[in-house]
């Protein structure tokens, strides 16, 4: 792998920070617990992380939603 790429390469095994959501009836609740105390979460972070995930789980469903589009469109035949 080039050197550059290592930027972007994720590690899973140094964890900085969790962030909780839960989900109520009329709203959410969030929370934020610091693994890494060496580590300074800012707000920039937090959104940051959230917005990644929220791309991802949109990539998710695009990849399900055209897997399922490709079953229920049959090909033409002549």
């Amino acid at each position: 792998m080039k050197q550059e790429n290592k930027l972007f390469e994720a590690d899973y095994n140094k964890e900085l920070y969790k962030i909780e959501l839960v989900v109520c009836e009329n709203g959410n609740k969030i929370s934020v617990e610091q693994v890494d105390k060496a580590h300074q979460i800012t707000y920039q972070s937090v959104v940051g992380a959230l917005e990644i995930c929220k791309m991802s789980f949109i990539q998710q469903q695009s990849k399900a939603n055209i897997e399922s589009f490709k079953k229920q469109v049959k090909p033409k035949t002549k």
